[in-house]
């Protein structure tokens, strides 16, 4: 698996797994299942005020994976948090839940009015060793700027919703230059616009040998973007991963880039 290096210089690899619409109760075999696919870097799910428990299982899958802590990246997100008091306690809760001393990642996310408070506690449980890497999820360009006025750490991470239909760039290009990287969620837009049976992505596919989510998955990465697809279903998930035996040429790269939908319209 490919790792590339974050701004702070942790490494990530360059595609994820993704919990977060999985049901608590297949957590732990889905773990097992994708890191036995060969994945490294999961989103284990959200923790904060009024969220239920998420990613418990965690360390029972990482134990019987064989893996040593430091050969995965582990990753979480934090929602509802605004003060420091709540976002410290949200960390606390979010480590306990998945039985870990750390997180390789935890995302800030974005909530209406000033989250500097939460950043300062993001940017504390970091310089305590409880985070490696801290990140934001679901802001737009202005709300990123807002935060990169206040911030003393710059984000390693910007997380999204990212697919073909909804393509982020502007927001992928504001991150680049602050040297963030972007990841996105639901990169397989969750089947909408009748996702898998895209003539465009499936033209494409049937000329390389791959599904439309493989030329989907391969598009993103070609943009420099750490996709984490999410399924219950291992043969599904070895697929998602197998995106690196071959590369998109400039005209399918617009091919793909022309499915995006202005949802302004």
């Amino acid at each position: 698996m490919e790792w590339r290096k974050l701004n702070n210089g942790q490494k990530m690899p360059v595609i994820g797994y993704s919990t977060c619409r999985i049901p608590p109760d297949l957590t732990e075999r889905c773990i097992r299942d994708a890191f036995e696919a060969g994945c490294r870097l999961i989103d284990t799910g959200e923790c904060g005020p009024g969220t239920s428990p998420a990613g418990e299982g965690t360390s029972d899958a990482l134990r019987a994976s064989g893996f040593h802590r430091e050969e995965v990246f582990l990753a979480a997100r934090l929602r509802g948090c605004c003060s420091r008091e709540e976002t410290e306690e949200a960390v606390d809760r979010c480590l306990k839940d998945r039985g870990l001393a750390y997180l390789d990642l935890l995302l800030l996310e974005n909530m209406p009015g000033s989250q500097s408070e939460a950043w300062r506690a993001l940017e504390t449980a970091q310089y305590r060793g409880k985070v490696r890497a801290i990140g934001a999820a679901d802001l737009d360009v202005p709300a990123f700027d807002r935060l990169m006025r206040t911030a003393h750490t710059v984000p390693a991470v910007v997380q999204a919703p990212v697919s073909v239909f909804g393509q982020q760039e502007a927001l992928r290009r504001r991150a680049a230059e602050c040297g963030t990287v972007m990841a996105a969620w639901g990169p397989l837009a969750a089947g909408a616009n009748d996702f898998f049976r895209n003539p465009t992505l499936n033209g494409i596919g049937l000329r390389r040998g791959k599904t439309a989510a493989q030329i989907a998955l391969r598009w993103l990465y070609q943009r420099g973007i750490v996709p984490f697809p999410g399924t219950t279903r291992p043969g599904h998930l070895k697929e998602d991963l197998d995106i690196f035996d071959f590369e998109l040429n400039a005209i399918e790269m617009r091919e793909i880039a022309a499915l995006e939908i202005d949802e302004t319209e």
